[in-house]
């Protein structure tokens, strides 16, 4: 299943890269595209804790999950973003 995800985040990835292409500050955009190119319930979930600074309880209650469910798609998403983050660093997409 994780196999599946990261590859879904890959293509995503890659097509997400054109979008953001006018935005001058590279560190800027390639968050954008590793934040825009998540599962979109990690993106929720991401969007949630990070953006709004929401708790795991008060992102749970919103998106109708449990508390572990919303550390798992956090964590799986924050990995995510870091592994895209350092891909389009080096340059490997």
């Amino acid at each position: 299943m994780r196999a599946a995800i990261i590859l879904h985040q890959r293509v995503r990835e890659w097509a997400q890269r054109w979008r953001f292409r006018r935005i001058t500050n590279p560190q800027l955009r390639r968050m954008l595209c590793a934040v825009h190119a998540l599962p979109a319930r990690e993106q929720e979930v991401f969007r949630l804790a990070c953006y709004e600074d929401l708790s795991n309880e008060q992102v749970a209650a919103r998106m109708g999950l449990s508390t572990d469910e919303v550390v798992q798609h956090l964590s799986l998403a924050l990995r995510l973003v870091a592994d895209s983050y350092e891909r389009q660093q080096q340059g490997r997409w």
